[in-house]
């Protein structure tokens, strides 16, 4: 974890028992194959972030009636588009395992 880092190097994946068991098996998959794969993938290669991370993705225009001018704004999202990818696209599959084996 970012802001809470192993004491020893090992990895440790987390889910919480109160979670469905649907859940829980996404939650591993957002983990273990999100978040843990890309810290290791990051070991050998340093731009490779395990993080969410969020800054700005794009700007925007908005019409002031008061000022009477189109007032730009930033546009925050998440800015790890390889992690989130992977993310998805495992969550993805373990839903459709967890779902595949208890119809």
């Amino acid at each position: 974890m970012e802001h809470d880092p192993s004491p020893n190097e090992n990895v440790y994946i987390f889910t919480a028992s109160f979670l469905d068991e649907k859940t829980q098996a996404r939650n591993t998959a957002h983990e273990g194959y999100g978040h843990a794969y890309f810290f290791e993938l990051s070991k050998s290669n340093p731009s490779i972030n395990p993080n969410h991370t969020k800054g700005v993705v794009g700007t925007g225009v908005e019409y002031d009636p008061d000022l009477k001018i189109n007032v730009p704004y930033f546009i925050f999202g998440q800015t790890n588009t390889a992690l989130e990818n992977q993310i998805k696209k495992v969550e993805k599959q373990a839903i459709k395992n967890y779902e595949d084996r208890n119809p």
